[in-house]
């Protein structure tokens, strides 16, 4: 990545200092990176083993053991074991067990020593080596057998996919050319022709043509667009590559490893990249990479190139009304939501629309649009999603006005959602103790802790259910006492969002349990968990 941004790549610009630093990493680091491979590549069709393909770290290809030595020395153990055992055997048979025993132990030692030669024999005749490409220290390492050589990356001029002549017609080697020597990559092995060794590795040369800025060399007979798609589809793969390594840096920060988090951040936005080098007109990667930075300016404009590469791009549209409603700017951002919509009337855009609708306390609005987007809803998956949005909607709705229509509207939606996705039925349960029915609320989530296990968000939910319902304090203390329990043993998150979150979480799950605790007339632990709270949130 660094060396992308002084060859003058537009794409550092958009990324925060905090971001940039991501890709400063230790040496040990850079080595124990997993296997990351180019979209669509499939490394079972040559003889290496790639085990890192992103810029800005490093791409290793180690040529893999064409013969499982392991698994015949084994098997050759077990035979000369057996010659042995059936050498004495026979020798008893004979009442000359201990001669026998003799010949068959020398025979033996005769085999084991030529097969010793021939795996001997073997690793020296075959190739074996290593090519290294380091962003990080600008060089290309190519090891065969004891020798070894080192090129500059800077002098790395094309990559090449080369056939090789007949009659080899299943091998294609991937070739760098650095200034003059030639250093192997990748080589194909069982292919039925030519054309289909060239096609196996074309995917992982067009990677690395593209993220290196150096041209791809290909035979006249393979149309590298055929391979690996036309520039629009190829830089979308990416884009969804990006997408799930961002859902690993969301699991990494769950999970208070920040140092995942930062690794896989990295590798987003190295992704996201990729897709725009690829192809500039794709107004995603951008807005991705918009996302991905903590500066608001930053990611404005991001949101403005996309725009400019794609002036109809209802995704940047979108992101644009996001940052004027931020801004405060509600009549700008309500245009570029209408234009999203006129532009494609979809389930996405009339989400948009109506949460912006729904934040706004524009009800009505927001219902609207989420009524247009259940009709156009593709699956059971997309109207169950809906179904608790327009609940939440409701439900935002009813504590804006005290209209009780409204919370019954929430609860019907919610019921029809756990019909469609079980997995929803504590946002039912929140409502019924809003509802005040608390004893179909508190099943539900006893049945959720019987088969799921336990949460902190279902435990607090019961203990709220209990303090409300003012009959059992001692279940609504336990119950808190044990979210608390929970959320107080998760490991720390990295991302400050996620942390001022858990923050107030824990804070009011103190402020009800101090509720519970006036209620059971023990005013000392009141006051303790009223203090805790307090310290959490001074808000």
């Amino acid at each position: 990545m660094a060396d992308f941004s002084a060859k003058g790549d537009t794409m550092a610009d958009i990324m925060t200092a905090e971001t940039a630093s991501c890709c400063v990493m230790g040496r040990k680091q850079l080595m124990e990176y997993p296997w990351i491979t180019a979209p669509d590549f499939d490394a079972s069709g040559t003889d290496e083993s790639p085990t890192d393909w992103r810029p800005g770290v490093r791409v290793a290809v180690v040529r893999t053991s064409a013969l499982p030595w392991g698994a015949m020395t084994v098997l050759v153990a077990v035979l000369l074991l057996g010659l042995i055992a059936c050498g004495g055997a026979l020798g008893a048979i004979n009442d000359a067990a201990m001669t026998g025993l003799k010949v068959s132990v020398v025979v033996a030692g005769l085999l084991a020593g030529c097969y010793a030669a021939l795996v001997l024999a073997c690793h020296l005749l075959l190739a074996d080596g290593e090519t290294v490409i380091d962003w990080n220290e600008g060089t290309i390492l190519h090891r065969r057998n004891r020798s070894q050589n080192t090129y500059p990356l800077d002098q790395l001029t094309e990559i090449r996919i080369a056939p090789q002549p007949d009659p080899n017609p299943e091998i294609a080697e991937v070739q760098l050319v650095v200034g003059g020597p030639l250093v192997p990559l990748l080589t194909t092995y069982r292919c039925d022709s030519t054309e289909q060794a060239c096609r196996s590795v074309a995917v992982a040369a067009r990677h690395l043509a593209t993220t290196l800025n150096v041209p791809l060399v290909a035979p006249p007979n393979i149309p590298l667009d055929d391979v690996t798609k036309d520039d629009r589809a190829w830089s979308d793969e990416y884009v969804d590559t990006g997408n799930w390594t961002l859902m690993s840096m969301r699991a990494a920060e769950r999970n208070g490893d920040s140092d995942a988090a930062a690794r896989h951040r990295r590798e987003a936005i190295d992704y996201f990249d990729i897709a725009n080098r690829i192809d500039p007109s794709n107004p995603a990667p951008l807005l991705e990479l918009g996302k991905l930075s903590d500066d608001g300016d930053a990611n404005k404009q991001a949101v403005e190139m996309a725009l400019a590469a794609a002036p109809d791009s209802p995704e940047a549209l979108i992101e644009l009304a996001k940052i004027q409603d931020r801004d405060g700017e509600f009549e700008l951002a309500q245009q570029s939501y209408d234009r999203a919509v006129s532009i494609d009337r979809c389930v996405d855009t009339l989400q948009a629309r109506a949460l912006f609708f729904q934040f706004n306390e524009r009800f009505h609005e927001a219902v609207n649009d989420f009524d247009d987007a259940m009709e156009r809803a593709g699956d059971d998956d997309e109207r169950a999603h809906l179904l608790g949005l327009r609940s939440d909607c409701y439900r935002d709705w009813f504590e804006s006005s005290g209209n009780q229509r409204y919370l019954k509207r929430a609860i019907d939606d919610a019921r029809e959602n756990v019909a469609l996705d079980p997995e929803q039925s504590n946002s039912l349960a929140n409502l019924l103790i809003d509802a005040e029915e608390y004893t179909e609320a508190i099943a539900i989530l006893d049945d959720w802790i019987m088969n799921e296990g336990e949460d902190t968000y279902v435990f607090g939910l019961l203990g709220r259910a209990f303090l409300q319902q003012g009959i059992d304090m001692d279940s609504a203390i336990f119950h808190l006492t044990r979210a608390i329990e929970i959320e107080e043993a998760a490991p720390p998150i990295s991302d400050p969002g996620w942390q001022d979150i858990q923050r107030r979480s824990l804070s009011h799950l103190y402020s009800l349990r101090s509720e519970a605790h006036q209620k059971n007339k023990d005013s000392e632990a009141s006051r303790r968990d009223i203090e805790t709270s307090r310290k959490l949130d001074p808000r």
